[in-house]
């Protein structure tokens, strides 16, 4: 980050230039909420201070509460996202679990034993990582259709009731 400048490579790329006192956006999004957002998700808890200092910049006074408000929530969200187990992981453990392999709960077969183990690792990942929409569960599941994923956690939500009750 040396002379005012803070970048992020990977899923998506993003950079924030300081340009002497007038802050100048530049980046995918022209929302700086999202801007912070995909920089605290690249950076570690060392560069977050810098990333706050950036911040200041970014949000004018006019921009207000809102801005303020919507980024708690953006940076808490990605707080949780550095902690929270990645979808492939969630889906090697559930395929331990149910005694099938991960390429298998991806894959197009239907089998009982697989659906079962598909429909428990989508509800697994919509409730520990709860920001992924079930257009990007699907995607992780080898292009499924979102609504797909809804009725799948559905089901599951519907099995564990039954079986709770």
């Amino acid at each position: 980050m040396a002379d005012g400048t803070a970048s992020a490579d990977g899923d998506c790329s993003v950079t924030l230039r300081l340009v002497s006192s007038a802050p100048a956006r530049t980046a995918y999004s022209p929302d700086p909420v999202v801007q912070v957002g995909q920089l605290v998700r690249r950076f570690d808890d060392i560069d977050l201070r810098r990333t706050f200092a950036l911040i200041g910049g970014m949000i004018s006074a006019r921009e207000g509460q809102d801005v303020v408000d919507r980024l708690t929530v953006n940076v808490r969200n990605a707080t949780r996202a550095a902690s929270a187990p990645s979808a492939q992981s969630i889906i090697m453990q559930l395929a331990l679990r149910y005694d099938v392999t991960a390429e298998a709960i991806i894959g197009p077969k239907r089998s009982p034993k697989l659906w079962l183990a598909r429909q428990h690792a989508y509800f697994e990942v919509q409730r520990l990582r709860p920001w992924l929409s079930s257009s990007q569960i699907g995607e992780i599941f080898g292009g499924r259709d979102h609504s797909t994923i809804l009725h799948g956690i559905k089901r599951h939500k519907e099995r564990f009731a039954e079986v709770s009750a």
